[in-house]
């Protein structure tokens, strides 16, 4: 009989290619191959071989794989120092590695329930921005557009 721990919880191993989605509700670990969007319940892990080509969301995630797609964490994500994700990370909380490859955006999510809120916010084209700024009515301040907003140095920033 299985350990309780590993009880509702699954394993795609090396060998293992999924063509399509995969959904569960368990936590569980890929080491293998998924080419298709991932929706897990729990926490999921996905190894050093671990390879996921499509969009992820889980609660918890450890990856030391590879994603290319975007990232949906609703609980606390650590990316390891073998990890390389190429997508767009939304977390309540993230902890990355040195060495670990971000090819993307991160954004902290602040309160789970705006999430789709954030992405529809952050996939608006820029193109339909007003060509001169609008005023805040209260404060008759203008809101800066973003071909005005001033020239900061990168900083490294930590959630």
């Amino acid at each position: 009989m299985l350990p309780l721990s590993l009880r509702k919880s699954f394993v795609i191993s090396v060998k293992v290619v999924i063509e399509g989605s995969f959904s569960c509700n368990a936590s569980g670990v890929v080491i293998g191959r998924i080419n298709g969007d991932v929706f897990i319940g729990g926490k999921i892990t996905i190894g050093k071989k671990g390879i996921i080509n499509g969009n992820i969301k889980a609660a918890e995630m450890l990856i030391r794989g590879t994603i290319t797609g975007n990232v949906h964490c609703s609980g606390k994500m650590m990316v390891a120092s073998t990890a390389c994700i190429q997508g767009n990370i939304i977390t309540q909380e993230i902890e990355v590695h040195e060495k670990a490859v971000v090819l993307g955006s991160i954004t902290k999510l602040t309160h789970p329930g705006i999430a789709e809120e954030r992405i529809a916010l952050a996939t608006t084209n820029l193109a339909t921005l007003p060509d001169e700024p609008k005023f805040d009515i209260e404060e008759q301040q203008p809101v800066l557009v973003p071909e005005e907003l001033p020239q900061q140095t990168p900083q490294q920033t930590w959630f």
